[in-house]
């Protein structure tokens, strides 16, 4: 899966159309740890290489987010084949559900997938939904999908069985609440996914100014990554029993889902 083309580093085909989305990808890496939608170096965003229905950029494992710049971005085919950018970087994870989704909704040009607290303590409660209280909660009806008829989370995306899992799950909808995981979201193209916040921003800290960004990829790679860390500089913390009754007071978790999401996963 994590491994180079054949014949090595390919050059990319796309010219300045695949420049401007590098940047676009890494823009929006950047502006989602500002709102406090990132876990530091993990989770993961995807953009179909326009014009292309064959490879993808997606964001590297080990960066955070708010240091993201547009050559840090993998290009990367169906089969896993890191075509331009450091093959060790591509996560095992980030492949398996990128890589199905992109394949089973040609229309999902631009792939979302993160673990905000909130929206992760509502896929941990049976029967959580996003209700249609709000004006902005109304932009969501009739465009999410829940992953629960089947038996919800499995554990870690580590096969394509069960990123192809995830996408049937998805059926046609922009909206995916994975139990007891987190949410994806995508679209024809990032602008569409980006200029609306999904659900709510997870933290009110001020994320700062997105760091140095004239330090080298080597010394921000050494940033810590054994555990993740918010854009603020504190370091994120398991979503335990209390953040589920914040969420929603008197709801119940699913199944497993406390001690499932305690463990730790890209």
């Amino acid at each position: 899966m994590k491994k180079k083309a054949a014949n090595g580093t390919r050059p990319a085909r796309g010219g300045e159309a695949l420049r401007e989305a590098r940047a676009a990808l890494a823009c929006a890496l950047r502006w989602a740890a500002r709102l406090g939608m990132s876990e530091g170096v993990c989770n993961h965003f995807s953009l179909a290489v326009p014009g292309d229905g064959e490879r993808y950029l997606i964001n590297p494992h080990g960066i955070h987010w708010s240091l993201m710049r547009a050559s840090d971005m993998l290009l990367v085919d169906g089969a896993g084949a890191v075509l331009e950018g450091e093959a060790a970087l591509l996560e095992a994870t980030a492949f398996h559900i990128h890589s199905r989704v992109h394949r089973a909704r040609a229309d999902a040009r631009c792939v979302l997938h993160t673990h905000m607290p909130y929206a992760t303590a509502l896929t941990a409660l049976e029967g959580g939904r996003l209700e249609p209280v709000s004006q902005n909660a109304m932009r969501f009806v009739g465009i999410t999908a829940y992953d629960e008829d089947d038996g919800g989370y499995r554990g870690l995306a580590l096969d394509a069985e069960e990123g192809d899992r995830m996408a049937k799950a998805l059926t046609d909808k922009r909206v995916l609440f994975l139990a007891n995981h987190g949410v994806i979201v995508v679209g024809p193209d990032l602008a569409t996914r980006v200029r609306r916040p999904l659900l709510s921003r997870a933290r009110g800290a001020d994320p700062g100014d997105g760091g140095d960004d004239r330090r080298s990829a080597q010394a921000r790679r050494r940033q810590p990554r054994a555990r993740d860390f918010h854009a603020d500089g504190q370091a994120a913390q398991p979503l335990r029993a209390d953040a589920f009754r914040r969420a929603a007071p008197g709801a119940r978790p699913r199944g497993a889902g406390l001690q499932a999401l305690s463990r730790e996963e890209p």
